[in-house]
């Protein structure tokens, strides 16, 4: 799941009561907030990709606007018979591929990486206005600083790669130096590891304390371990990210090899635990309430699993909670990482069973809070925790709103 993490959290919201807490008129401090999923901008122009992606035209047209206007280098298209040519003869269509989303004030940008050597990224951005999409500009994606570079100098085979992306201060002796440290742990791992990608950046904002942040993730070959650290330079960040790398591949035979045995619910003494090495996770940037945006929205096909499998994946892929289908209940939950190092389990609706697992945790009583997605902003603005789990009704599929980072929302959504 999934920028940032996007989706690291503390504890599930508490009761707040909003009347003791002086707050200004909403409508006139932040941007219009859509209370239901399918109109959210975000949300819209995702379904728009996958209808692009799998060669669905008609559904895809069915997403614009009837006077909608596309762009397309410096030649304007207007109305459905023009658009639906143009959108059959983008390169995507009927790939199969989705794109990265992200918004950029009130735009959406989808953003196709090339597949092909001969490509170029190509960029879409999109104006929605009344649920519909009116307008788009197609194009070359924003440039980028990305390099995948190959591993044979550092004694890997030539199907080992490494892909590396830069913003901000970063710098070419930043390059140099986590190619170098990753390709060799990835050259000492027991473990085969068939790529890797890392994402460096340098966030230049003085309440920061740690702006230096490195992002990465290696391929196991279906699975995946990451891990995000935050540091006072690049160096410090990189150097702290392969060491929880690291980390985390030493113990990746084991903890699976664990979860196939054990039948008793204490392990072993001198088993690995997930709060065993210091996480470095960077810090919230505090973003008065007027200037944060729900600025990513993920939607993800439900993992089916059971609680032990979701654990294996909370540490996996470094994450502070995780959204899945629990296959004993047949309920939405999420499972997270307190403070302590412990695990707590929520339902998205109240359920008596007790699941059976080989690790401790909490089960907690309450289900997960119906809101609209403006109420669970509401709530998450007036509460300390960085994430609500919520439903939006009877017999909807469970959702969490956490705060970035940066200050803004993500929003992550079963389908």
């Amino acid at each position: 799941m999934p920028d940032g993490h996007e989706r690291s959290g503390d504890r599930p919201p508490r009761t707040v009561d909003k009347a003791s807490r002086p707050r200004s008129d909403p409508s006139s401090r932040r941007p219009a907030v859509f209370s239901s999923f399918e109109r959210h901008p975000l949300r819209l122009v995702g379904q728009w990709a996958r209808h692009v992606a799998a060669g669905e035209l008609a559904e895809a047209l069915s997403l614009y606007a009837p006077d909608a206007v596309i762009s397309l280098d410096g030649e304007v298209l207007k109305g459905h018979r023009h658009i639906s040519g143009l959108v059959e003869s983008m390169r995507v269509f009927d790939r199969g591929v989705l794109p990265k989303l992200r918004m950029d004030g009130d735009a959406v940008i989808a953003s196709w990486e090339p597949t092909r050597a001969s490509e170029t990224a190509l960029g879409v951005r999109s104006r929605v206005h009344d649920g519909l999409i009116a307008e788009q500009w197609i194009g070359k994606a924003s440039p980028q600083t990305v390099a995948t570079v190959p591993l044979e100098s550092e004694g890997l085979g030539p199907e080992v790669a490494m892909t590396i992306l830069t913003r901000d201060q970063a710098d070419e002796d930043d390059v140099a130096y986590v190619r170098h440290r990753v390709a060799r742990l990835m050259a000492g791992s027991q473990v085969p590891v068939l790529h890797a990608r890392v994402k460096l950046a340098v966030t230049a904002h003085r309440s920061l304390e740690r702006p230096a942040t490195a992002q990465g993730s290696l391929d196991l070959g279906g699975r995946v371990l990451r891990g995000h650290v935050a540091a006072h330079s690049l160096t410090e960040a990189i150097d702290l990210l392969v060491d929880r790398l690291s980390y985390k591949l030493e113990h990746e035979y084991e903890r699976t090899r664990v979860l196939k045995r054990h039948a008793a619910h204490e392990p072993p003494p001198g088993e690995w635990r997930h709060g065993d090495l210091p996480a470095h996770r960077p810090s919230y940037f505090d973003r008065p309430v007027e200037e944060r945006q729900l600025v990513r929205h993920k939607a993800f096909a439900a993992s089916e699993e059971t609680v032990d499998e979701a654990v294996l994946d909370l540490d996996q892929l470094d994450y502070g909670f995780h959204l899945f289908h629990d296959l004993d209940s047949g309920q939405d939950c999420l499972l997270e990482r307190l403070e302590d190092g412990s695990l707590r389990l929520q339902r998205a609706r109240r359920s008596s069973p007790q699941p059976t697992s080989v690790h401790r945790f909490e089960l907690s009583e309450l289900p997960a809070p119906e809101l609209t997605l403006e109420a669970a902003i509401e709530r998450l603005d007036a509460g300390a925790e960085h994430f609500i789990f919520f439903t939006t009704g009877p017999g909807s599929r469970g959702a969490v709103l956490y705060r970035r980072y940066d200050g803004h929302y993500g929003l992550i959504t079963l389908e």
